[in-house]
């Protein structure tokens, strides 16, 4: 028997994005050639089998424009209606505008976000503060927070991104934050700045011009 989840593709604003995920499973029991001495044993039936998402329970979900596209396992993703797509990958969580977004529905659903968190991780992207969108990417026991900006954690392990716009309406600068790669990185950017951590151990803040 086999068993996979096959290709998804979200269309946010002008790029595509396409996620594959699980290669195929087999589970095949061994044929039994007939002998010429009956043992009168009875056989025992596999079709029962558990299913594959089920041997990895990490899961996998996916949400987009408030769409839950797949959900299983222990991960959880979170999108709210408009641009917004949120995945989430062996123990995760993701939250594109999801719930808990500190004014972004007063700002309405923005021109999109993404948040992606893969193996323990959490990200969350909110369309609040300086710019209409935001993106946010965390890898490996690490975090990613945007609003208005772009936060993104991977490369490495344990690492923290933070990135803020600035308040909505004043701050045209996107905020860009970067964590990795190496282990233990954090780098926290608002109003428009720019924090680059990597290495290992590192800590970066920056503020910019719209502060």
């Amino acid at each position: 028997m086999r068993k996979s989840v096959g290709l998804v593709a979200v269309c946010v604003g002008a790029p595509l994005l396409a996620l594959g995920v699980g290669a195929p499973t087999a589970w095949a029991a061994p044929s039994t050639e007939a002998s010429s001495t009956s043992t009168g044993a009875s056989s025992t039936s596999t079709a029962g089998a558990t299913p594959a998402q089920d041997s990895t329970n990490g899961g996998l979900s996916i949400s987009a424009s408030g769409v839950q596209l797949a959900q299983f396992g222990n991960s959880n993703a979170v999108s709210a209606p408009g641009f917004n797509v949120a995945i989430a990958f062996n123990n995760s969580t993701a939250l594109a505008n999801g719930t808990g977004c500190l004014g972004c529905w007063s700002l309405g659903p923005g021109l999109g976000t993404l948040a992606v968190a893969t193996n323990n991780s959490y990200a969350r992207a909110d369309s609040y503060g300086g710019a209409p969108f935001a993106t946010a990417i965390a890898d490996n026991h690490s975090t990613a927070n945007a609003g208005g900006a772009t936060a993104i954690a991977i490369g490495g392990n344990n690492n923290t991104a933070t990135a803020y716009g600035g308040t909505p309406g004043k701050c045209f600068v996107s905020s860009y934050a970067q964590a990795g790669p190496g282990d233990n990185n954090t780098a926290t950017a608002d109003f428009g700045g720019t924090a680059i951590a990597r290495g290992g151990d590192q800590n970066v803040t920056d503020t910019g011009p719209c502060g």
